[in-house]
């Protein structure tokens, strides 16, 4: 798989009209996205990104992790080439915000879910980051785990306040490959 995509990265450099398979031309089709979407940092099945609070030094990191949801991530990762600012939501052991992501389905949903998961609920176009072990009343897509430590940073934050989110650095950039 990171062949592929490492291929697609230069035949589009090469010509942008171009695929590299018809797979992953169908993919982009089927989810709405430009034929280039999510090529950037795609050698990686792990995309690290950022929460921060504006005029705050302190941040959390987390791991959105292909291999869970990979619809759900590429759709996330498109979203992210600028990053995101949004107000949060604090209630029952969950800091959720708003995030819009396209034609996103259920993938490998789950009720259950542990402290420091990210998760997608499709149904509301929210992004949740779970503070406690839980059973939630609704399915979410798991998409990646809070890195360990910066879970203080997520259950400091209040309602209201306003998050910006952005991917750091997938977890190896393909451009070491190539």
């Amino acid at each position: 798989m990171i062949i592929s995509h490492i291929l697609t990265r230069k035949l589009y450099n090469l010509n942008p009209h171009v695929t590299e398979s018809k797979e992953i031309n169908n993919f982009f089709v089927r989810y709405s996205l430009p034929p280039n979407a999510g090529i950037v940092h795609m050698a990686s099945n792990h995309i690290l990104v950022e929460f921060s609070i504006a005029g705050q030094n302190e941040y959390g990191r987390g791991i959105l992790d292909r291999n869970l949801a990979s619809r759900t991530i590429a759709l996330i990762n498109y979203q992210l080439r600028n990053a995101i600012q949004t107000r949060i939501v604090v209630r029952n052991g969950e800091v959720s915000f708003p995030f819009k992501i396209g034609r996103a389905g259920p993938e490998n949903a789950k009720k259950k879910v542990q402290k420091g998961d990210i998760g997608y609920w499709t149904q509301s176009n929210v992004l949740i980051i779970f503070l406690s072990d839980k059973e939630t009343a609704y399915p979410v897509n798991i998409i990646g785990h809070i890195q360990q430590g910066d879970i203080k940073f997520f259950e400091k934050l209040r309602i209201g306040r306003s998050i910006k989110l952005e991917r750091v650095k997938s977890a190896i950039d393909e451009e070491d490959y190539l």
